[in-house]
This record gives structure tokens, C-alpha cells and sequence, in this order.
């Protein structure tokens, strides 16, 4: 970043600017003076972008995030005030390949990683992975094992698919003539993808340790299947019993069930949840638990649940929805560790050895954000 610096001064100058970024939709689109030869000289997509004159750009992103972009570029320090500010600016810093950026924002949500805000990243991260597969036009170079984070298979979802991630621009010629180019991924460039990978793990780990709280908040109810599924799916999942799975489960139905406008009934919330109701390790319920089953689970699940959890001699045949589960119905989740943050890269990734195009990174940054329930 040590030539961005230089730029600081001229960030939202008239001054030498020859080129305006109209940014946002409707009625909302602010505009922002801006110099061709900052954004060339420090932005990969810009270069591209610019490689024909232009007078005007138009944007349809966020106006703020995409200032904090474009500042950024200018060498001007930007750290967000909460968590949706930092998303929203790692949207447009991921969009725009910004990977410096991305660096930055990745390891200020690392260090304020909260039991308050772990879903809204994890919901943002999965959705993200969504909305930028499409990006990646080539097949780079491959993810190194390392870097992957783990997690159990989910069932996927059809979440609602936002606007795709490039949006076209309208250029005009420009007769303004910039200093000579200088590609500043001519020496290694700082690489986010081992912040990104630890942001993952930090999240599954948070998860984990305080499970019964995050399992009993409100932002559970706003969480894609597939997300809910990958997080009652974890084996080390910290909840002192089932019967928190099956209240996490009977609140999210609920929501679903508006958000669908089905019936508040046993049959709307079966229909909603489908196979997330084998999900709840039910064999190892306590028999004072078993009247939590009433509000999910029909008769017959009921009775073979109750018999297996009394011991009883006589036990009736497997309901089909549990056929494929027993046995991870009868074993108990894994006690989860103790957080340990570590002191040593607290979100901080060292420049690469070789050079990584933002191209691969941003492959690779995908592959890590993909892998969080895949």
C-alpha cells in the first residue's frame, strides 16, 4: 500500500480528477470524483476496467461500502463501527477484488467475533459463496488442504439469490492522458486467505462453546435450511441436552412458516423442516424430555423414540425418517474445547511467497467460504 498513500490527499478532490463513479440505484446514486491512474495503479479490476478512456462510471452498489472501497484505494485507513458496516464494504472489497481490503476487513471481524454477531457472519459467508461462484470464470490453482475449513454435509436450500456480483458500466471517451502504469502485484501481494480460513474455524468454533445461547437467540430464526442443518449437524455441537435442538428447530419452523405463510400446525412445521428433524440426537433424551417431542413428531416416531429412551423389551420398527440416523441419533455429542484465541495470527496473513494473482486468490477465498457446510 505504500504508493496508495501518496494518493490520500486527492480522495474525492476535483482537483487533476478526471473521471466520475456514480454509485447506488434510483434516486440514491451519489457521485465521486476520482483519478484514473489511483484506481489503475491499485486495483486489479479498475485496470481492466479503465483499459479503454472513460468519463463516468456507474456503480449500482452501496454508496457507503463502495466510498470505503474506492478510499481505500486512495490509501485512506478505514475501520468499520460495526459488524454490518464490515460486511457490507467486504461485499464490494470481494467484488471488486480488492484483497488488501478484504485482509483488513476479515481479521477486524475476527477479533470481534461475538456470540452476538457469529450468525449474521456465518449467514453472510454462505450467501456470499453463493453470490460470487460466478466469478470465477477459470479453474486456478487448487485450495491447499490446509487452508480448508471442516464441517458437517448440510442439506442444500433454495435461498433467494441477490444481484449478481459484476454489474455493467457505462464508459464514455476521455481525452485526459494518466502517468505511466505501474502494477503493484509486480512483488508479492498480501494473500487473505489464511484470515479467511481462520474467520471460519473461529465461527464453528463459537458455535460450538456457547451453542446454547446462539441456539436460543433471534437471529437463529432468520438462518437458510442449509445453514441450520450444517450447525445442528456438528458432532461437538455444545448443548447440555437434545431438548435445546428440538426448541431451536420448533422456533425456526415457526419462522419459516410465516415467512411462507403456512399453517402454524404440526403438519406446516414438519413440511417446513423435512429432514432437519432427524437432526436432534433424540436416543439420548432424558425420559422427562419426552413430551417435548409432541409439537414435531408424529405417533409413530413418538412411540420408538419413548421405547427406545425407557428401555423398553419391546421396541416398535424404525420410522423411515429415522431409518438412515439411528445411529447418530444414539450417540451423544462431543464435549467442545475451550476457546483459545491465537495470539500468534490473529487474522493476519502473511504476503505470499509467490505471486497470486487476485484472480486466485479470490478462487481460493471462495473455496474456503464454500467449504463452511459443503
Amino acid at each position: 500500500m505504500g504508493s496508495i498513500r501518496q494518493d490520500k490527499d486527492l480522495f474525492e478532490k476535483e482537483t487533476s480528477s478526471d473521471i466520475e463513479l456514480l454509485v447506488g440505484v434510483g434516486a440514491g446514486v451519489e457521485r465521486i470524483p476520482a483519478h484514473s491512474w489511483v484506481l489503475t495503479r491499485n486495483n486489479d479490476h479498475f485496470r481492466k476496467l479503465l483499459a479503454q478512456p472513460a468519463k463516468q462510471l456507474h456503480f449500482p452498489d452501496d454508496p457507503k461500502s463502495f466510498r470505503n472501497f474506492i478510499g481505500w484505494l486512495y490509501g485512506c485507513y478505514f475501520t468499520p463501527s460495526s459488524t454490518k458496516k464490515a460486511l457490507d464494504t467486504l461485499h464490494v472489497a470481494m467484488k471488486y477484488s480488492a484483497v488488501d481490503l478484504i485482509e483488513h476487513l476479515v481479521s477486524y471481524l475476527i477479533t470481534n467475533l461475538r456470540v452476538s454477531n457469529v450468525l449474521c457472519i456465518m449467514a453472510w459467508i454462505h450467501q456470499s459463496s453463493r453470490i460470487f461462484s460466478s466469478c470465477t470464470l477459470d479453474s486456478p490453482r487448487g485450495m491447499d488442504s490446509e487452508l480448508a475449513p471442516s464441517a458437517p454435509p448440510a442439506e442444500d436450500s433454495h435461498d433467494d439469490e441477490l444481484p449478481p456480483p459484476y454489474a455493467a458500466c457505462q464508459n464514455s471517451t476521455s481525452d485526459v492522458s494518466p502517468p505511466p502504469y505501474k502494477d503493484i502485484y509486480d512483488n508479492a501481494c498480501i494473500d487473505p486467505t489464511m484470515a479467511c480460513t481462520q474467520l471460519v474455524n473461529e465461527c464453528w468454533r463459537l458455535v460450538d462453546v456457547e451453542a446454547e445461547v446462539i441456539l436460543a437467540s433471534e437471529a437463529l430464526e432468520e438462518l437458510s435450511a442449509s445453514l441450520l442443518s450444517a450447525i445442528l449437524s456438528r458432532p461437538t455441537l455444545g448443548v447440555g441436552s437434545e431438548k435445546i435442538v428440538l426448541d431451536a428447530l420448533y422456533k425456526w419452523a415457526s419462522a419459516e412458516c410465516r415467512r411462507q405463510r403456512q399453517p402454524q400446525n404440526k403438519e406446516g412445521w414438519r413440511q417446513v423442516l423435512g429432514q432437519m428433524l432427524s437432526l436432534p440426537r433424540l436416543l439420548t433424551l432424558d425420559v422427562k424430555e419426552l413430551s417435548s417431542l409432541d409439537k414435531l413428531y408424529d405417533k409413530q416416531e413418538i412411540e420408538y423414540v419413548s421405547a427406545v429412551v425407557k428401555k423398553n423389551p419391546c421396541v416398535p420398527a424404525v420410522p423411515p425418517l429415522f431409518v438412515s440416523f439411528v445411529e447418530k441419533m444414539s450417540t451423544r455429542r462431543q464435549k467442545a474445547g475451550k476457546i483459545t484465541p491465537n495470539k500468534n495470527n490473529k487474522g493476519k496473513s502473511k504476503k505470499s511467497a509467490k505471486k497470486n494473482l487476485p484472480r486466485d486468490i479470490m478462487y481460493r477465498i471462495l473455496c474456503i467460504f464454500a467449504h463452511m457446510i459443503d
